[in-house]
């Protein structure tokens, strides 16, 4: 529903806009205007979770792209920490 802004592709600015919502998602925030790099990118603060309130990682990609492995390895890493 939005409009295409000039010299941008459509499927450039529907990639933009889901980076903005997966980012307003993780607590980062989307409308902080940055040079081209992904400084706001909140995976770069991950806070420490408790007992209490759990920190939430969000893995996403396709099939075979490795997310298991990933989890159970974050997993082994953190609870040996």
């Amino acid at each position: 529903g939005q409009e295409v802004t000039k010299g941008v592709t459509a499927d450039q600015q529907f990639i933009k806009a889901m980076y903005d919502e997966l980012l307003d998602m993780m607590g980062g925030d989307s409308t902080v205007q940055n040079s081209g790099t992904m400084s706001n990118t909140p995976a770069a603060v991950l806070e420490i979770g408790s007992v209490e309130e759990p920190a939430v990682i969000l893995l996403a990609g396709l099939q075979g792209a490795g997310k298991t492995t990933a989890a159970g390895k974050l997993a082994l890493y953190l609870k040996d920490r």
